[in-house]
């Protein structure tokens, strides 16, 4: 995959990720992006199924009645990327509004008249190449010109094992930005991670190798400390699950449960814990009554 990065980062045209869920396709967008000469600008995500009309005011931004101007995210990021996450989720007229914007390079405010040069780079993550989603319908007609752009496949993780010791590596230096907590992790732990089958992808490697931070003793992921976390996680040393949202069954809502109470107020992290985007987790709390802690 860095191979295939490497001559697409410092372009400026839009970048089609396509593949299995957590695949690690937000993770691969940022690296784009901090390997392109956009890096001092600022990136951002957007997760598209929030649906409605907030995910295109987030997007594009609105001018209201009272000419009061909500700034949207290719506003704000003044020449940086913006990653759209399941972009096939966005309503139907913000995905042809997207097209337009991609054919014609320009965009406006929702409400607004003014067009203005489209300054932001554009990465989409998709489930499916574009011609299938075309085929399918879950992609505008409008959208058909992501065709011409250029469309990189990520494999599922059991597929491109070799990734597991960059994406250990890169999980460790994200973790210590984050908490100021170094850590390292040793040989006996690496290969067990290596030799997993993470149906779960990337998404079910970070949950595992965070659960390991949590409860690491000395600031060293050894290999009981991995072990420990894979059976904690609902998983064993020889293979991880499906993510949470699809194959965990009847321990769904203990699983749901303990990362919602894990993290009391912070549901974007119990969601990534979980593999799982902060909309399937607000899904499964109303599906089981679960409430945040109040502590």
């Amino acid at each position: 995959l860095a191979a295939a990065l490497r001559p697409v980062s410092p372009n400026d045209g839009p970048v089609i990720l396509f593949g299995e869920h957590a695949t690690g396709r937000g993770f691969l967008g940022r690296v784009m992006h901090y390997s392109s000469p956009r890096r001092d600008a600022p990136f951002a995500w957007l997760a598209c199924d929030q649906g409605g009309d907030r995910v295109g005011d987030e997007l594009f931004g609105r001018v209201r009645a009272s000419r009061h101007v909500h700034r949207g995210h290719i506003e704000r990021l003044r020449g940086g990327t913006l990653h759209l996450r399941e972009a096939q989720t966005l309503p139907r007229d913000v995905q042809e509004t997207l097209g337009t914007c991609l054919r014609t390079g320009t965009w406006r405010r929702i409400g607004g008249e003014k067009q203005r040069p489209l300054g932001a780079r554009l990465v989409l993550s998709l489930p499916a190449p574009v011609s299938e989603l075309l085929e399918r319908g879950d992609l505008h007609p409008d959208l058909a010109c992501l065709q011409e752009h250029v469309a990189i496949h990520v494999p599922p993780l059991r597929e491109r094992r070799e990734d597991v010791p960059g994406l250990v590596a890169a999980f460790l230096e994200s973790y210590a930005a984050e908490s100021g907590r170094v850590l390292r992790i040793d040989s006996d732990a690496a290969q067990l991670l290596e030799h997993g089958e993470y149906p779960g992808n990337v998404a079910q490697l970070f949950a595992v190798l965070r659960h390991a931070a949590l409860t690491c003793q000395d600031g060293v992921l050894d290999e009981e400390a991995v072990a420990n976390s894979l059976r904690q996680t609902g998983l064993d040393e020889s293979r991880t699950s499906a993510p949470i949202a699809e194959a965990l069954g009847d321990r769904e809502r203990q699983l749901v449960a303990q990362a919602v109470h894990r993290h009391p107020g912070h549901l974007d992290q119990a969601a990534k814990d979980l593999g799982i985007s902060r909309t399937t987790l607000w899904r499964r709390m109303r599906k089981y009554g679960i409430r945040i802690s109040a502590h």
